[in-house]
């Protein structure tokens, strides 16, 4: 088990490690309720950034979702309210479909994969963004760890257009991120703990963020 968990960690580093770009250390937390009603799935998540670089927080996101559950799969729709350096100074409306499919591999883990599109919409910017997200996981069973189990992460953005918002962004592949993290349940909720490498690509110079993220759910 600990050999299988460390090949897959090896095979989902980022190719970009080395590179030369600019990087920012963050922290995240992350606060999310979901709640079931028959066939659907019912949440809201708070998202707070914080920059050390900058030592600020810097960004808030507010995300209701709903998502229809049945055997082929989880399907979705997320609204996210984004705000940066306060609720005036950059706001951002996102509208989110996607498509979520997990299955048991082996006695040992089960394997997720995750579609998404999306819409961004920045004010005072006069086109949207269109964003497509494909996220691969790897959950390890949690019958076979006594405290946590781990799981491990590889996420590719794509923009569908040319855009400029803060950043000046091209159509292509946006961002690669690698997320390695543990799981901590308890009677009614559950703490996940993980580090994001996110590597992002943008007209003149990319930029690393290495993020260490606290999720609590209940």
């Amino acid at each position: 088990m600990k050999l299988l968990f460390l090949l897959l960690l090896i095979a989902l580093l980022p190719f970009n490690t080395f590179a030369d770009v600019d990087d920012d250390t963050q922290a995240w937390s992350i606060f999310r309720y979901t709640g079931d009603i028959n066939s659907f799935r019912l949440g809201a998540q708070l998202q707070l950034r914080y920059t050390f670089d900058g030592e600020k927080l810097y960004e808030e996101q507010i995300n209701p979702s709903i998502h229809y559950v049945n055997d082929y799969g989880t399907f979705g729709f997320i609204f996210t309210l984004g705000t940066n350096d306060g609720f005036e100074t950059r706001k951002e409306y996102r509208y989110a479909l996607e498509y979520e499919f997990s299955a048991v591999v082996t006695s040992d883990f089960v394997y997720e994969i995750r579609f998404r599109q999306e819409l961004r919409d920045f004010k005072g910017v006069s086109e949207p963004a269109h964003r497509f997200r494909v996220l691969n996981e790897i959950i390890f069973i949690e019958a076979n760890f006594k405290e946590f189990y781990p799981f491990i992460s590889s996420e590719f953005n794509f923009y569908l257009n040319d855009f400029n918002e803060a950043d000046r962004i091209e159509t292509g592949i946006s961002s690669h991120r690698t997320i390695v993290g543990i799981v901590k349940s308890y009677e009614k909720y559950s703490l996940v703990i993980s580090y994001i490498h996110d590597y992002g690509v943008f007209v003149g110079r990319d930029r690393v963020r290495h993020v260490l993220s606290g999720t609590f759910i209940f």
